[in-house]
Protein backbone atom coordinates (compact mmCIF):
# COMPACT_ATOMS: atom_id res chain seq x y z
CA UNK A 1 0.00 0.00 0.00
CA UNK A 2 0.98 3.48 -1.04
CA UNK A 3 2.12 6.14 1.87
CA UNK A 4 -0.47 8.98 1.55
CA UNK A 5 1.12 12.33 1.66
CA UNK A 6 -0.47 15.17 2.99
CA UNK A 7 -0.39 18.45 1.52
CA UNK A 8 0.21 21.60 3.81
CA UNK A 9 -2.31 24.12 2.97
CA UNK A 10 -0.07 26.65 2.08
CA UNK A 11 0.79 25.23 -1.24
CA UNK A 12 -2.95 24.78 -1.88
CA UNK A 13 -4.40 27.02 -4.36
CA UNK A 14 -6.94 29.81 -2.92
CA UNK A 15 -10.27 28.79 -3.20
CA UNK A 16 -12.49 30.61 -5.91
CA UNK A 17 -15.86 32.47 -5.01
CA UNK A 18 -18.31 31.71 -7.32
CA UNK A 19 -20.45 32.96 -4.78
CA UNK A 20 -22.82 36.44 -5.48
CA UNK A 21 -23.43 39.01 -3.15
CA UNK A 22 -26.13 40.96 -2.37
CA UNK A 23 -24.76 43.76 -2.81
CA UNK A 24 -24.38 42.07 -7.13
CA UNK A 25 -27.80 41.04 -6.85
CA UNK A 26 -31.14 42.86 -5.49
CA UNK A 27 -32.65 38.92 -5.50
CA UNK A 28 -30.10 37.66 -2.94
CA UNK A 29 -29.98 40.76 -1.40
CA UNK A 30 -34.17 40.31 -0.75
CA UNK A 31 -33.79 36.67 0.19
CA UNK A 32 -31.05 37.09 2.41
CA UNK A 33 -33.23 40.07 4.06
CA UNK A 34 -36.51 37.00 4.44
CA UNK A 35 -33.94 34.48 5.48
CA UNK A 36 -32.87 36.48 8.62
CA UNK A 37 -36.07 37.20 9.46
CA UNK A 38 -36.96 33.43 9.58
CA UNK A 39 -33.66 32.91 11.02
CA UNK A 40 -34.83 35.01 14.21
CA UNK A 41 -38.09 33.78 14.31
CA UNK A 42 -36.87 30.33 14.32
CA UNK A 43 -33.83 27.86 15.73
CA UNK A 44 -32.23 27.13 12.78
CA UNK A 45 -30.38 23.83 13.34
CA UNK A 46 -29.42 20.42 11.66
CA UNK A 47 -32.88 19.80 12.99
CA UNK A 48 -34.71 22.79 10.79
CA UNK A 49 -32.49 23.06 8.02
CA UNK A 50 -35.10 21.05 5.69
CA UNK A 51 -37.79 23.40 7.21
CA UNK A 52 -35.44 26.90 6.35
CA UNK A 53 -34.51 25.72 3.15
CA UNK A 54 -37.99 24.79 2.05
CA UNK A 55 -38.84 28.26 3.12
CA UNK A 56 -35.91 29.75 1.15
CA UNK A 57 -36.90 28.02 -2.06
CA UNK A 58 -40.37 28.99 -2.09
CA UNK A 59 -39.44 32.61 -1.64
CA UNK A 60 -36.80 32.32 -4.50
CA UNK A 61 -39.63 30.54 -6.34
CA UNK A 62 -41.84 33.86 -6.32
CA UNK A 63 -38.51 36.29 -6.30
CA UNK A 64 -37.03 34.86 -9.24
CA UNK A 65 -39.70 34.17 -12.07
CA UNK A 66 -37.87 34.27 -15.26
CA UNK A 67 -37.82 30.59 -17.01
CA UNK A 68 -35.22 28.14 -17.04
CA UNK A 69 -33.47 29.77 -13.77
CA UNK A 70 -33.02 26.78 -12.11
CA UNK A 71 -29.62 26.68 -11.25
CA UNK A 72 -29.44 30.39 -10.61
CA UNK A 73 -32.47 30.04 -7.87
CA UNK A 74 -30.17 26.83 -6.09
CA UNK A 75 -26.96 29.46 -5.80
CA UNK A 76 -29.46 32.19 -4.37
CA UNK A 77 -30.58 29.53 -1.94
CA UNK A 78 -27.26 28.52 -1.18
CA UNK A 79 -25.46 31.50 -0.97
CA UNK A 80 -28.50 32.90 1.34
CA UNK A 81 -28.28 29.85 4.03
CA UNK A 82 -24.41 29.98 3.96
CA UNK A 83 -24.28 33.52 5.06
CA UNK A 84 -27.41 33.22 7.44
CA UNK A 85 -25.40 30.52 8.75
CA UNK A 86 -21.98 31.83 8.82
CA UNK A 87 -23.45 35.25 10.05
CA UNK A 88 -25.86 35.53 11.79
CA UNK A 89 -26.93 32.35 13.97
CA UNK A 90 -25.53 32.64 17.58
CA UNK A 91 -23.63 29.30 18.29
CA UNK A 92 -22.77 27.50 21.59
CA UNK A 93 -18.69 27.19 19.87
CA UNK A 94 -17.02 27.03 16.32
CA UNK A 95 -17.49 23.35 16.71
CA UNK A 96 -21.59 24.05 16.32
CA UNK A 97 -21.11 26.62 13.97
CA UNK A 98 -18.99 24.61 11.52
CA UNK A 99 -21.13 21.09 12.06
CA UNK A 100 -24.07 23.26 10.68
CA UNK A 101 -22.37 24.51 8.15
CA UNK A 102 -21.36 20.83 7.03
CA UNK A 103 -24.95 19.96 7.06
CA UNK A 104 -25.47 23.19 4.42
CA UNK A 105 -23.10 21.91 2.24
CA UNK A 106 -23.15 18.19 2.10
CA UNK A 107 -27.06 17.71 2.34
CA UNK A 108 -29.03 20.97 1.21
CA UNK A 109 -27.79 20.78 -2.37
CA UNK A 110 -28.93 16.91 -2.37
CA UNK A 111 -31.90 18.26 -0.77
CA UNK A 112 -32.99 21.23 -3.33
CA UNK A 113 -32.85 19.17 -6.02
CA UNK A 114 -34.87 16.26 -3.95
CA UNK A 115 -37.67 18.74 -3.70
CA UNK A 116 -37.52 19.82 -6.89
CA UNK A 117 -37.39 16.61 -8.80
CA UNK A 118 -40.35 16.12 -6.75
CA UNK A 119 -42.34 19.10 -7.20
CA UNK A 120 -41.80 18.90 -10.61
CA UNK A 121 -42.49 15.26 -11.13
CA UNK A 122 -39.37 14.32 -12.35
CA UNK A 123 -38.81 12.44 -8.88
CA UNK A 124 -42.26 9.73 -8.96
CA UNK A 125 -43.03 9.25 -4.88
CA UNK A 126 -45.93 7.43 -5.67
CA UNK A 127 -43.89 4.93 -7.99
CA UNK A 128 -41.02 4.47 -5.33
CA UNK A 129 -43.32 4.32 -2.41
CA UNK A 130 -46.50 2.51 -4.02
CA UNK A 131 -47.87 -0.76 -4.95
CA UNK A 132 -45.03 -0.83 -7.59
CA UNK A 133 -41.82 0.59 -6.11
CA UNK A 134 -40.50 -0.47 -2.59
CA UNK A 135 -42.52 -1.12 0.14
CA UNK A 136 -41.69 1.26 3.34
CA UNK A 137 -42.76 2.77 6.22
CA UNK A 138 -44.87 5.25 4.24
CA UNK A 139 -46.71 2.37 1.87
CA UNK A 140 -50.60 2.09 2.77
CA UNK A 141 -52.67 -0.65 2.47
CA UNK A 142 -54.37 -0.72 -1.02
CA UNK A 143 -57.12 1.37 -1.33
CA UNK A 144 -56.40 2.68 2.18
CA UNK A 145 -57.46 6.59 2.65
CA UNK A 146 -54.65 8.88 3.96
CA UNK A 147 -54.60 10.15 7.50
CA UNK A 148 -56.33 13.01 8.30
CA UNK A 149 -53.20 15.61 9.66
CA UNK A 150 -55.35 18.62 9.85
CA UNK A 151 -55.29 21.20 8.01
CA UNK A 152 -53.43 21.46 4.54
CA UNK A 153 -50.06 24.41 4.05
CA UNK A 154 -51.07 26.35 0.48
CA UNK A 155 -48.97 25.41 -1.84
CA UNK A 156 -47.53 28.32 -2.79
CA UNK A 157 -45.31 28.62 0.20
CA UNK A 158 -44.84 31.94 2.08
CA UNK A 159 -45.78 35.03 0.76
CA UNK A 160 -42.82 37.21 0.05
CA UNK A 161 -43.24 40.59 0.94
CA UNK A 162 -42.87 43.64 -0.96
CA UNK A 163 -39.49 45.62 -0.48
CA UNK A 164 -41.17 48.22 1.67
CA UNK A 165 -42.34 45.64 4.18
CA UNK A 166 -41.63 43.40 6.94
CA UNK A 167 -38.92 40.90 6.03
CA UNK A 168 -39.89 38.68 9.17
CA UNK A 169 -42.53 35.99 8.00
Amino acid sequence: MAAITLVPDEALPAPISFTPSEADDPKIARLYALAKGWATQHKVSAASVVTFTTYLISAVEQLVTEGHAGAYKKLVVMTVLRRVVANDIPFADAEDKAALLGVVELVVPRLIDTIIGVATGSIDIGKIFGSGGAQCCFARPHGAAPPNVGPSVPAAGPSVPAAGESAVV
